[in-house]
């Protein structure tokens, strides 16, 4: 089985190295700018929708309480999901989701085990539904209506016989377990209503197929019915059989495999399944976030206390978004009339800014996981310096954006963040943070510029060749800035002769 998982993503980015190696990306960036909005905006609401139908799996798989209504578990449902979508490690990351929150709310292992049994029939009834139906040999409008009848159908059948065969093994094992064990499951099993999560599957999956046309629509791609499911689909296989979270990377590699075997450009193919990535994974997931962060209020204990870590993921996210943004090259071109116009120093200015903000503001994540105010301070000081860096470019409305945002749910998470002392980390914490950022600064920056433009000597270039030197400076910033903060904190600590922590960290609560 490890095998098979390390096999399929292999063979499928190495069907797709050709492809990824001719990427320009800053044509990829400006087919992303170029999409359709009004488009993308529809692909929003369907996705909210998609979530919203995901949610169902919840209000009919598990248990209900006096206290655990199926609205309750709708909206508990739709949260996990929008987490799990985006952080999830295959099928781990969801189910260790919900003995998180339903083992919260009162429901006892066992019944969230067999929750995750039955949404596990829907998931699979759909899947293969919607699968099967791609197959079909029928075209157009009819042909798509044929196709959507047809998965219903298999959908809902696929999920009855999955359930009839569950209960039969269960049956047959109540039958030799005088203890009783195996009755509750049996007896769980038989109240969930099989054409219920038959419809569940075939609304997750249909939405998500739709979501996934859409997006490739904005960006030019005007796909076929069978050509979609395929592709999105197969993709989905390979993202789950691969184990990384939210299939990053494999699930990519199959999605670009095939897009481009149905004729689209590399570069267009790569803007369309950046798109659906930001609409389809991280949009659900910062709405999740400001959820947790915001609408919980002071009665849900439970919420408030996972603020501070639902903050710190949220820094952590927004670094990675703003470093890779600064890695990527420049979309304008700055004239060479002018050797240095004041335009070419303050965008070099304001680059070096954005790197300072992004780090300062990573290095206060474990000082946010302690509750620290004095961290919490620096996260919004550093955000609101990053978002003034970007301001200042003109054209980084994007970034600018993605800064208020962290703002707002930063501010939002306040009251939860209650420890007036100072939180210094073990030394080598900070350290591990900046290299971190270093590491994916250059990864990024490697790959999106072409590689007879970055050498040495752009580290002394500026006007229209800037955007490689910008970067190469960058870089070199980050290196600098990686050996000083080891070289300070392993003094500091040996200062203080304390090699993990200083006296006046705060307790841990």
């Amino acid at each position: 089985m490890i095998l098979i998982r390390l096999l399929v993503p292999v063979v499928v980015i190495w069907l797709v190295w050709g492809e990824l190696t001719r990427l320009d990306w800053p044509q990829v960036r400006a087919e992303m700018a170029n999409a359709n909005f009004l488009l993308l905006a529809l692909a929003a609401l369907v996705v909210v929708a998609n979530v919203a139908a995901m949610g169902l799996y919840d209000a009919v798989s598990f248990p209900g309480t006096p206290k655990l209504g199926f609205t309750k578990r709708w909206g508990l449902g739709s949260l996990c999901f929008a987490w799990s979508n985006f952080l999830t490690i295959g099928p781990i990351g969801g189910p260790a989701l919900r003995f998180l929150v339903y083992g919260r709310h009162g429901l006892s292992a066992s019944q969230v085990a067999r929750g995750l049994g039955a949404q596990y029939m829907g998931f699979a009834g759909g899947l293969i539904g919607w699968l099967c139906a791609s197959m079909l040999p029928v075209d157009g409008v009819p042909g798509l209506i044929i196709r959507a009848g047809f998965a219903l159908v298999l959908s809902l059948a696929i999920t009855i016989a999955i359930r009839r065969i569950v209960l039969h093994i269960l049956d047959r094992r109540t039958m030799r377990n005088q203890t009783g064990e195996t009755g509750g499951a049996l007896d769980q099993f038989r109240r969930i209503r099989p054409t219920a999560l038959g419809l569940v599957g075939f609304l997750d999956w249909g939405f998500s197929l739709l979501a996934f046309s859409i997006v490739a629509w904005s960006a030019g791609m005007p796909l076929t019915t069978d050509t979609a499911a395929k592709t999105f689909l197969g993709g989905h296989l390979v993202g789950m059989i691969s184990m990384m979270p939210g299939g990053l990377g494999s699930a990519d590699a199959a999605w670009l495999y095939g897009l481009t075997e149905a004729g689209n450009e590399p570069d267009v193919a790569a803007a369309g399944i950046l798109l659906f990535r930001v609409v389809f994974y991280l949009l659900p997931w910062a709405i999740a976030a400001a959820a947790t962060l915001t609408i919980a209020g002071p009665r849900y204990t439970e919420a408030t206390a996972w603020r501070p870590h639902v903050l710190g993921m949220v820094v952590v996210v927004y670094a990675g978004i703003i470093l890779s943004a600064l890695a990527l090259p420049a979309t304008g071109v700055w004239p060479m009339a002018h050797p240095l116009p004041p335009t070419i120093f303050v965008n070099q200015a304001t680059h070096i800014l954005g790197l300072v903000a992004v780090i300062g503001a990573a290095c206060q994540v474990p000082g946010i996981l302690m509750r620290s105010r004095r961290s919490w301070r620096l996260a919004m000081a550093y955000t609101a310096l990053g978002m003034a860096s970007h301001a200042l470019k003109g054209d980084d409305i994007q970034e600018v954006l993605v800064c208020a945002l962290v703002i707002v749910l930063t501010y939002a998470a306040r009251k939860s963040i209650d420890q007036p002392g100072t939180y210094r980390s073990p030394w080598w914490i900070p350290g591990a943070i900046i290299s971190a950022c270093t590491a994916l600064y250059w990864l990024v920056g490697i790959q999106a510029f072409p590689r007879n433009t970055l050498d040495a000597s752009d580290l002394l270039v500026f006007g229209t060749a800037q955007g490689a030197g910008r970067y190469m400076r960058g870089g070199v910033f980050l290196i600098a800035a990686t050996l000083f903060m080891f070289v300070f904190e392993g003094v500091r600590s040996i200062r203080n002769r304390d090699p993990l922590r200083s006296p006046r960290t705060p307790p841990i609560a």
